[in-house]
């Protein structure tokens, strides 16, 4: 880890005064009250005394904030933050990325993050954001990085084995994940030799790097070949697939990746989208806390599908169905809003916000830009360097 602006933070809160004048709740209160910021003013509050700096940087009291925040936004109680990321950015501005906070509200307002302490070029691929920390595969150097925007912190991950040793040339998929019952942040890596024709030679390989433990692990063959990016939700990573067996690929479904068990599952997309030849027409992602399927194969029209228990075929519910000028090209859900506006990328470009009970349609955010990228944040101090760094 570089030094960053996270310990020069830390030298200037050295002068601070130890207490508070005239505070004077008690401990549990204040910690409580603490821990439910968001962390735009948590962050101010470190320098506010360094009784609170103390408190504030302790492990426990990270960990309480982060549960708070997750909540929040699981239960649509906060207003919903959004990372803007913009590689070419670079090239005119001291920053590449950005957060769009309290996105579609009155007080709506994008703020700067700061150059990240690492080389980047324009090809960077922003994997995903998992409780406040950025994973971010850097083409440049090959490595991966986790990156905590708000503390500065940033750990290096060298690329895989198999992608830089097994093929020839390859693609790779990365994910970005949590498992919370371990408290372990895991990067996975599923490369496959870019030939998608198969035969004796191609083979679906799988690896794993644990936060804290420092090397990548093989956990062998993967059952399905990805097509699009992933999507994480309840501690597992899914992908738009073809189903693998037998050096056959197979129908197109949900390949899911468990980060606890590090268990492999595919299921089945909606019946009428099985039997639709148009697949491009479909785009996966979470909404609500479940699995959704966006069909937008009608002009103008997107229907949208929610698998309501995870695995069960029998689940998937048409949940909403949204109207738009327009022509559906591709659609990203990011989340639900606080008033149950429903949160999208319009065909790459656009972040839109629609009410599905009124059908309202508006644009929320910034211009579009070439190549921006958005994903749902929330803003801790959790340490990429957890476990003791790489």
């Amino acid at each position: 880890m570089r030094l960053t602006n996270y310990e020069e933070r830390q030298r200037k809160c050295a002068t601070l005064p130890t207490e508070i004048t005239g505070w004077n709740l008690p401990d549990d209160i204040t910690n409580n009250i603490l821990a439910r910021l968001h962390i735009r003013y948590l962050m101010r509050c470190r320098c506010v005394s360094r009784s609170w700096l103390v408190l504030i940087s302790d492990p426990i009291f990270i960990d309480m904030h982060l549960k708070n925040q997750r909540l929040l936004q699981l239960n649509n109680v906060e207003d919903t933050d959004v990372v803007v990321f913009d590689p070419d950015a670079f090239s005119t501005t001291n920053y590449y990325s950005m957060v769009l906070e309290h996105v579609g509200c009155s007080n709506e307002s994008l703020k700067p993050f700061p150059l990240p302490p690492f080389h980047f070029s324009r090809d960077d691929e922003l994997v995903d954001s998992c409780n406040g920390l950025l994973c971010i595969w850097n083409l440049g150097d090959k490595n991966i990085h986790i990156w905590n925007p708000i503390t500065g912190e940033v750990l290096d991950i060298p690329s895989p084995n198999l992608m830089a040793t097994q093929f020839e040339s390859t693609d790779t998929h990365f994910g970005f994940g949590y498992d919370s019952t371990r408290n372990e942040y895991k990067v996975v890596a599923i490369s496959y030799p870019d030939d998608t024709d198969p035969d004796p030679k191609f083979i679906i390989v799988a690896e794993v790097w644990t936060l804290g433990l420092g090397s990548w692990r093989n956990i062998g063959d993967f059952p399905f070949l990805p097509t699009t990016e992933y999507f994480s939700m309840d501690g597992s990573l899914h992908w738009q697939s073809n189903m693998y067996m037998n050096r056959e690929i197979g129908v197109l479904g949900i390949g899911s990746f468990d980060v606890r068990n590090e268990k492999f599952q595919f299921v089945l997309l909606p019946p009428h989208l099985n039997s639709n030849p148009d697949l491009d027409s479909v785009d996966l992602g979470a909404l609500g806390g479940c699995i959704s399927a966006v069909d937008y194969s009608s002009p103008g029209r997107a229907e949208i599908w929610i698998m309501k228990h995870f695995g069960l075929q029998e689940s998937w519910t048409k949940q909403y169905v949204l109207t738009m000028a327009g022509e559906f090209r591709h659609t990203k859900l990011l989340c639900l809003l606080t008033r149950g506006e429903v949160l999208f990328v319009f065909n790459g470009d656009k972040l839109i916000s629609c009410d599905p009970k009124t059908g309202q349609v508006k644009e929320v955010g910034l211009s579009s830009y070439y190549r921006v990228d958005w994903l749902p944040f929330v803003g801790t101090l959790v340490s990429p360097m957890i476990g003791g760094g790489a």
